[in-house]
């Protein structure tokens, strides 16, 4: 069978406080947005440099139930990368502390607790392009071309015993992005915490 063991709905949300979302040094950017298809989380670090924010659900939901398969989905939309700094990323993690002790770094350079990363490819990256290079984790070979202001999903199936993340980014229209398959680092926690988003100025 399939379980459910966490998801968001912004549809009811009326304050970001409510959703689990933080950011440690760009509170005020954080808010609850919507367009002509609903509602969701917007952050934006405004005329600051690098800056950071996270979602965690904490590796118990999953891990306490028993499963060695499990399955993290969630749509994003870059509505404007940075016109000064090429620092977008975007991590499902699987540890609680680097998001917060290491807050508005790179994720992936600061942890081998990450389950995904799309991280911008700050030497293929140009400031004036709307539609940019993004490195899947941590590997130059698999690219994805991210448009801003487009709508993307990313699927991630987790093999806790094999130690695999098997990935695929698409846009909401349907066209595939990239895919493949993610080795876990040999310390690498399986067990997803939560996502991780960084945003340049």
């Amino acid at each position: 069978g399939i379980r459910k063991f966490y998801s968001q709905d912004f549809e009811g949300a009326t304050e970001v406080s409510a959703t689990g979302w933080a950011s440690p040094s760009a509170a005020a950017g954080m808010s609850i947005a919507s367009d002509e298809y609903g509602k969701f989380f917007q952050f934006s670090p405004g005329n600051t440099n690098d800056r950071s924010a996270h979602l965690l659900w904490g590796e118990s939901i999953i891990k306490d139930a028993g499963v060695t398969n499990y399955k993290v989905i969630f749509d994003f939309c870059i509505a404007a990368f940075g016109n000064n700094h090429l620092t977008t990323e975007i991590a499902v993690m699987s540890d609680e502390t680097t998001c917060t002790s290491k807050a508005n770094g790179n994720f992936k350079s600061n942890s081998t607790n990450c389950l995904f990363d799309l991280s911008e490819d700050t030497e293929n990256s140009s400031t004036s392009s709307t539609n940019r290079p993004m490195i899947v984790n941590g590997d130059a070979s698999a690219t994805a071309y991210i448009e801003q202001g487009t709508w993307y999903n990313v699927t991630i199936n987790v093999d806790t015993e094999a130690k695999t993340a098997e990935y695929t980014i698409n846009s909401l229209m349907g066209d595939l992005v990239a895919e493949g398959v993610y080795n876990l680092p040999e310390d690498c926690n399986p067990w997803a915490t939560g996502i991780y988003y960084l945003a340049g100025r």
